[in-house]
């Protein structure tokens, strides 16, 4: 079952399938004078002044021979916050997460990323970040029904991508 503890943040690998991290999605505010991502070293002192609110959400995973043991599904700007003051000496770089089981196949995972991500504000969200969301929603449809895991005409892709994802059927 999913397990809360405390895990060294040099365990952990960023998962490709995250969409929300890549460049033309997240739109970094960059601090002219030394290059950094402002929002994430404003996570970053909020982090070790106050200690961390939420866990992350990893899944065990020795199988990558990458010296790493867990893949991150949901927390990633957490994540690169804890790291960040790992790296400056100002944590221990111990993270708390929630471990959860490791995800039978990738859209699987990619629903546990979507998932992961609805707590972000839908009105500041971009129209290329929802867009993405349906893509991959209807991907992770287009998979199940293939596989059987959806039986035939009883949910169509545009109901079970709105309702996958909090939307309207006309917003799909």
């Amino acid at each position: 079952g999913n397990r809360k503890t405390k895990i060294k943040v040099t365990d952990i690998r960023e998962n490709p399938l995250n969409f929300y991290e890549k460049e033309d999605i997240y739109k970094k505010t960059i601090d002219k004078e030394t290059g950094q991502d402002i929002e994430l070293v404003s996570l970053a002192e909020g982090i070790k002044e106050n200690g961390q609110m939420h866990n992350v959400v990893v899944y065990e995973d020795t199988t990558i021979n990458d010296g790493k043991k867990y893949t991150l599904i949901s927390g990633a700007r957490r994540y690169k916050a804890t790291l960040m003051n790992y790296e400056k000496g100002d944590c221990n770089g111990e993270i708390d997460a929630l471990i959860i089981a490791k995800p039978s196949n990738p859209y699987e995972e990619q629903m546990l990323i979507i998932e992961g991500n609805k707590q972000r504000r839908r009105e500041f969200q971009s129209k290329q970040t929802a867009y993405q969301e349906v893509l991959a929603m209807e991907q992770i449809f287009d998979e199940y029904k293939k596989s059987g895991m959806i039986p035939k005409g009883q949910v169509n892709k545009r109901k079970f991508v709105a309702a996958s994802l909090g939307i309207s059927e006309g917003t799909v």
